[in-house]
């Protein structure tokens, strides 16, 4: 039947008892596929249906209806009625219920991984479905080949039935099933970052075409696109336009990706837990969204929330008994509990993620649980212990990396399908435009020809007059284009003259303003740097804010989601209060002006910054010592204050979390000058790693929040008096900063 001949009915008005019966009516492929969509029907509903009814005939149209609905959550668990759908087709002899129903057996065998069982089915509903001229099913069994493939990692054959899918639905299939299949196909390019091929298969799309669905899975695959681009903006622009859509957790998850890919946790942390909320938990992948949580939470130090969507994570893996999932998810408590020097618990974890990895050799999980059992051992004393893990370790370790070469090769071999697929649709594409440029010039030729031939009989002689007339003028131009080439030598040449003089000129000139330029270059230089990296840093907070005046609740005062969203909006704007009081600083050093030197009593400034710094740390455990041998210095004021806040507040921000703050100042004479040291027992900088660039403008040690511009500060500011500034670290135990000042800054 014609998708224009389907009776139009109210889909959703649909009632449940009418169901079984509307779909016998529908007698093509497209049009069940239809009813699919659009009825109001939820998978609980025919859940309850099947239940009830009584009549075999309506039993299988509902059991497919039932095997559509239940894929997006875990078609695993429809391989029986899948079975049942197969048995009751045969039995009425239906053919295209029977390719259907095929179709889902084999989808549901593939996840047993059954791959050649799966593949004779599939291969079966195949032959029924050409022999009875479907080609929109032919396409959607080439599509569940497709996950057939991809399932059991062969994605060379995985991307070719995709392609024969995406055919034969431009082909044969509704424009809904052809868009759907474009950006299955658009998001498989993206995974595989492919960027020509999603941004090909993106073209020949439009938005304003698409059904609601489909217009969301678009602006996000856009913004992915983008987003693998380096363009976070217009990555983020896709995003929003596809919550404004439909804020749902799909939308919602891509918005709050996007903000932890940017370091904005907060609002990342809001949109990931808003697409929880939203989510289906029968869903199969809310555990990524699980362990995003979990990595952003324990970023930010909240140790209880991090240990939480990690255990979450791990029941989510024993409801859909995927064993080897749940033992790597053990592996990755195990690892969280090391990271904070809970080590019962890690061996725990590590010591069941092994177990379980043994039992059905999960070689993922056996290497990430040996690598942590090799070290928890080891700091147990039992040697003997840890090497046998270390060893396994090792083993694991090889097999890993023979893995990797043989993915590799995968990888090579599919991408050169899909750039094989791109060149071949390139020539389909430019054969046609050729044959049209053909037919175009052999049409003219003709016309031509035609018009040739009507002038010749019109007149002969005419037409050699014409042309002797022609030849002459041509003749005549000839010789005054030669008269005026000799011309235009001799100007040639006077003006080759001319522009060797003025080249000279030029020569000198430049020469002349060469040494200011490099002094205004560097400058100048500068100023686009600190104007680069302000924009940047303000662009965090003004995205958070923004972000987040969009979800407060302008029309419920009393949400209590409000309170939260105004003390994360304050937090932005104090990192926007910072970033300008930094540029002011920055600005001042250019000033020379600001150069000059005071008496400084060295008691007040240590009761001074001790204050700034408790205040500035009022919500956490600081103990500052300060201690001088001088009673005053003779230096500059700005500068000097300015750097050790500096290094005040750079110890705050990279405290340890597990521990009190402990800051020592001391100031004190030596030979040649004055000695400032900073000491704290915060988290260290790795100087094996990061030695050479720590006082480089834009540099970050630590995934904390950061700005890159106060230790650049601190040195530019040393400098301007004369001195030096070095470091001396050791990783997780603290970093002691000091300043040599010379001579000239102690007072007389």
């Amino acid at each position: 039947m014609s998708l224009f001949l389907i009776p139009q009915v109210a889909f959703s008005n649909i009632s449940s008892k009418s169901a079984g019966v509307e779909l016998i009516g529908q007698d093509s492929f497209e049009a069940k596929l239809l009813y699919y969509r659009t009825s109001s029907l939820t998978l609980d509903e025919v859940e309850g249906l099947l239940h009830r009814t009584v009549d075999e005939r309506e039993r299988l149209e509902l059991l497919l209806f039932y095997l559509k609905r239940q894929f997006k959550f875990d078609i695993s668990i429809g391989l029986d009625r899948a079975r049942e759908a197969l048995y009751l087709a045969r039995k009425f002899g239906l053919k295209l219920h029977e390719s259907i129903a095929l179709s889902n057996v084999a989808t549901s065998s593939c996840l047993y991984r059954a791959s050649e069982e799966a593949h004779l089915y599939a291969d079966s509903a195949l032959w029924i479905s050409r022999d009875i001229g479907e080609g929109s099913l032919e396409s959607s069994i080439y599509y569940t080949k497709y996950l057939i493939d991809f399932v059991n990692d062969d994605h060379v054959a995985g991307v070719e039935n995709l392609l024969k899918c995406i055919d034969l639905a431009e082909k044969h299939g509704s424009k809904y099933q052809r868009n759907e299949r474009r950006l299955r196909l658009v998001r498989l390019a993206i995974r595989r970052k492919h960027t020509v091929l999603a941004q090909t298969q993106l073209n020949k799309l439009k938005s304003e075409d698409l059904e609601l669905d489909n217009q969301v899975m678009y602006l996000i695959y856009q913004g992915q696109w983008h987003s693998m681009q380096g363009q976070q903006d217009s990555a983020k622009k896709f995003f929003e336009k596809a919550v404004a859509l439909r804020f749902d957790f799909e939308t919602s998850f891509e918005l709050g990706k996007w903000y932890n890919r940017n370091d904005l946790t907060d609002s990342a942390i809001y949109f990931l837990e808003e697409g929880i909320a939203l989510m289906d938990p029968r869903q199969s992948y809310i555990a990524e969204r699980y362990m995003e949580l979990a990595d952003l939470y324990d970023r930010t130090g909240d140790k209880k929330l991090s240990e939480a969507y990690l255990k979450k994570r791990i029941e989510e893996s024993k409801r859909l008994v995927e064993k080897n999932t749940e033992a790597l998810n053990y592996s990755e408590l195990a690892d969280f509990y090391v990271r904070h020097n809970q080590l019962d618990s890690a061996y725990k974890y590590a010591r069941k993620s092994y177990d379980m990895a043994n039992k059905y050799d999960f070689g993922t999980s056996i290497l990430a649980s040996t690598r942590i059992l090799a070290y928890l051992t080891e700091v147990q004393g039992q040697f003997e212990q840890s090497n046998a893990f270390l060893k396994e370790y090792l083993k694991q370790t090889e097999l890993k990396n023979a893995l990797l070469v043989t993915e590799q090769l995968k990888k090579a071999e599919m991408d050169s399908k899909i750039d094989y697929w791109i060149e071949v649709g390139a020539e389909k594409v430019k054969r046609a435009e050729q044959l049209r440029n053909l037919i175009i010039v052999i049409t003219g030729l003709l016309l031509l020809l035609f018009l040739a031939i009507l002038f010749m009989f019109l007149g002969k002689r005419k037409a050699l007059t014409i042309q002797e007339s022609l030849n002459a003028k041509v003749l005549e131009q000839n010789a005054k284009i030669t008269q005026q080439g000799a011309a235009l030598k001799e100007a040639n040449t006077s003006l080759s003259e001319s522009n060797d003089l003025l080249e000279k000129k030029v020569t000198e000139r430049t020469r002349e303003l060469k040494e200011a330029n490099e002094k205004l270059t560097n400058y100048s230089a500068r100023l686009e740097e600190y104007a680069n990296i302000t924009a940047h840093n303000l662009r965090g907070p003004l995205v958070n804010i923004i972000g987040l005046a969009n979800v407060y609740d302008s029309h419920n005062s009393h949400n209590p989601k409000n309170d939260r969203l105004i003390n994360m909006i304050n937090k932005s704007a104090e990192e926007i209060d910072d970033v300008v009081q930094e540029l002011n600083d920055l600005l001042d050093l250019e000033r020379e002006e600001q150069n000059k030197k005071e008496k400084i009593s060295v008691a007040h400034l240590i009761t001074d910054l001790e204050t700034w710094i408790k205040e500035k740390a009022r919500h956490a455990e600081v103990s500052f010592t300060g201690t001088t041998s001088l009673d005053e210095v003779y230096s500059v004021r700005p500068y000097l204050e300015r750097t050790l806040r500096e290094l005040l507040i750079n110890s705050y921000h990279y405290r340890d979390l597990e521990r009190g703050l402990d800051i020592n100042l001391t100031v004190e004479e030596r030979a040649g000058g004055m000695q400032i040291k900073v000491e704290d027992n915060g988290l260290g900088i790795d100087l094996n790693r990061h030695g050479t660039q720590i006082f480089n403008l834009n540099q970050r040690f630590h995934e904390r929040n950061g700005r890159g511009v106060g230790l650049y500060l601190v040195k530019r500011q040393v400098e301007a008096m004369d001195g030096s500034v070095s470091v001396e670290s050791v990783l997780g135990e603290g970093a002691c900063f000091t300043i040599l000042l010379p001579q000239g800054n102690l007072a007389v």
